[in-house]
């Protein structure tokens, strides 16, 4: 691996936690840093992890427009280079901007698409990840019973693989569903 490919990558994992911790603008500048070291290594192989990772950060920071674009950007690189992990993941982060654009039957699309490549690729945690997101979904529709039993599927795999930070958001959405059954 080249420095440059190692910037790329290093500034990847970078922005990735930054987004995580909620701290865009740092998510951002690490970002715009990998774009750059991609364009020098001539590299497209990462570019789908690239640009669905700027669409997590424009829709962390309530820019659905930007993350649509980034998000549609990704999905197209992913299925152009094949890499159909990165494809059920982009899906899931196109699933959650139609979400919050109240595009509840195409984040449903979105969603499903996401979840079939996922297990086909073998992506435990990525799948898990798109089922919390499927479980908000059924949340927002109403399909409350539907909701739980994804949350069940995911809940065991977030605490398996000590995935802390989606453990709580998924125990969160699952507490006042237990309540009310």
């Amino acid at each position: 691996m080249t420095g440059v490919q190692t910037c790329a990558f290093r500034s990847n994992n970078l922005g990735a936690v930054y987004i995580q911790r909620g701290e865009l603008e740092a998510a951002e500048v690490h970002l715009q840093t990998g774009k750059s070291c991609f364009e020098q290594a001539q590299s497209r192989d990462i570019l789908p992890e690239l640009y669905r990772l700027f669409a997590e950060g424009d829709l962390a920071g309530g820019k659905l427009e930007e993350a649509k674009a980034h998000g549609e950007q990704a999905l197209l690189l992913a299925r152009e280079l094949a890499v159909h992990a990165d494809e059920g993941k982009v899906l899931r982060v196109l699933g959650e901007i139609s979400l919050a654009r109240g595009e509840l039957a195409q984040a449903a699309a979105y969603l499903q698409q996401s979840l079939e490549l996922l297990e086909k690729a073998g992506e435990v945690y990525e799948k898990a990840r798109s089922q919390l997101v499927l479980a908000v979904l059924y949340v927002r529709q109403g399909y409350k019973q539907m909701a739980a039993l994804v949350l069940d599927q995911c809940i065991p795999t977030f605490e398996r693989l000590g995935a802390e930070r989606d453990l709580l958001r998924a125990r969160a959405l699952k507490a006042p569903l237990d309540a009310e059954s």
